[in-house]
């Protein structure tokens, strides 16, 4: 894979990541009663969930 694709890869990860992230955050953070820990939980965990799928992906595809 050519640098820009495999940047442009790992930013299209991220933005999905950051997404899944943000809306499994606001839904625990509506659990719990605390909506901006909810957010920042949720965004850093899509964000550590991105990076391991991108590798996995390139691990598996061997790219």
């Amino acid at each position: 894979m050519k640098i820009k694709e495999e940047w442009n890869f790992l930013a299209l990860c991220l933005l999905i990541g950051i997404i899944f992230g943000a809306i499994f955050g606001l839904i625990l953070g509506l659990i719990v009663s605390n909506i901006p820990i909810g957010l920042l939980s949720g965004i850093g965990n899509g964000i550590i969930f991105s990076f391991i799928c991108y590798f996995q992906f390139k691990r598996h595809f061997k790219l």
